[in-house]
């Protein structure tokens, strides 16, 4: 992670992540989706928010499978999650 920061004003979480997060991911699209829907539940979750902004070294986030352009974010969504008890 390179920064992570609350936006009070825009009710959002920001989180810039460096590119060494999609290299050791080395995932397909489903379980990337699923790791990135992971991370936004859990800030989302932290901060109270439902809208995070993730970026790959300054830029949005731009995978093989996945990408975003400026300012676009990931939702909370809890619709797939399973709990494990």
């Amino acid at each position: 992670m390179n920064k992570l920061y609350f936006n009070n004003s825009q009710n959002k979480v920001y989180i810039d992540i460096t590119s060494k997060f999609i290299e050791e991911m080395n995932a397909g699209s489903l379980l990337e989706s699923m790791i990135l829907q992971s991370l936004v539940n859990t800030l989302g979750d932290y901060y109270n928010v439902d809208k995070v902004y993730v970026s790959l070294d300054g830029k949005p986030y731009e995978s093989g499978h996945i990408a975003i352009t400026e300012n676009e974010v990931f939702y909370v969504d809890y619709k797939n999650v399973y709990e494990i008890k």
